[in-house]
């Protein structure tokens, strides 16, 4: 029963995270699928245990991961958010609006 119940977990958990690089170099951020919360008895089913123990260590890792990919797409957004305004501002002047401050 333990396997069947750890082969099923294995293949439903497996991660979502991936990267897909498109023409501008740029990633699009994915979330890691999130661990299954079932409740599991150490002393009785040891290695279940340490298979469900693993996957919310995988889920932590890859969380970290996904995090520092939104922290780049938001550096790069922002990059291009300043270089297309700059552009904006300096093809139509005062006709130029923009609603959001650029920090």
């Amino acid at each position: 029963m333990a396997m069947r119940v750890k082969s099923a977990l294995y293949g439903l958990s497996l991660s979502i995270m991936f990267f897909v690089n498109q023409s501008n170099g740029q990633e699009i951020c994915a979330a890691p699928m999130e661990p299954f919360d079932i409740e599991i008895n150490k002393k009785q089913e040891p290695d279940l245990y340490e298979f469900v123990r693993s996957q919310y260590q995988r889920y932590l890792e890859e969380m970290e991961t996904y995090l520092r990919c939104l922290e780049q797409e938001r550096k790069f957004g922002l990059e291009r958010l300043t270089k297309i305004n700059k552009q904006s501002q300096d093809k139509f002047g005062d006709d130029a609006v923009f609603r959001y401050l650029v920090e």
